[in-house]
């Protein structure tokens, strides 16, 4: 029967998964202290959590908040990243700073329950912040309706220069 203390840490972990927009598995071994503090800073810059615990909890707070895929993953000396808003500068501090060191290894990224692996979690870090994309969405809706207002004042522009011209020369003809 488990004791106290990791059925609250358990609790809490649950809690943590269950409240994550994504959630990042990394293979921190061999990183040192000193780095470790470094990314940890990185990743509180962008509202990203993270935590070191034994991997059986892990396991068992996984399954409870739904996130079957994990069990894989949960192996070794393992860190997890916990993101409550826009996965992709969580994913984007993780790949760079483990190009940059070569560690931590980010085994998987789940984004809302769905997994990412291999090549696909260098594709998440390399997408565009939320913002930007929105922004992105809505200059390609915008575009067209600037372009049709252009061309509305072209013939306005036109047809009040077309008027004037021939006020102009009927004023010079009389």
């Amino acid at each position: 029967m488990p004791n106290k203390q990791k059925a609250d840490q358990v609790a809490a972990l649950t809690e943590r998964f269950q409240h994550a927009a994504s959630v990042a598995v990394t293979d921190y071994s061999g990183l040192t202290v000193e780095k470790a503090t470094l990314l940890r800073k990185e990743l509180r810059q962008k509202n990203v959590g993270d935590l070191v615990a034994k991997n059986t909890l892990l396991k068992i707070a996984a399954h409870q908040a739904g996130l079957k895929d994990i069990d894989s993953y949960l192996t070794g000396q393992t860190a997890i990243a916990f993101g409550t808003e826009d996965p992709g500068p969580m994913a984007k501090v993780l790949f760079d700073f483990g190009k940059t060191s070569e560690k931590p290894k980010i085994k998987a990224i789940f984004i809302e329950g769905r997994l990412y692996t291999g090549a696909e979690i260098e594709r998440v870090a390399k997408l565009p912040g939320r913002e930007q994309l929105l922004s992105q969405v809505i200059g390609n809706i915008i575009a067209p309706l600037q372009n049709f207002m252009f061309t509305l004042n072209a013939v306005t522009r036109d047809f009040v220069g077309t008027v004037e011209a021939l006020k102009e020369k009927q004023s010079k003809s009389q």
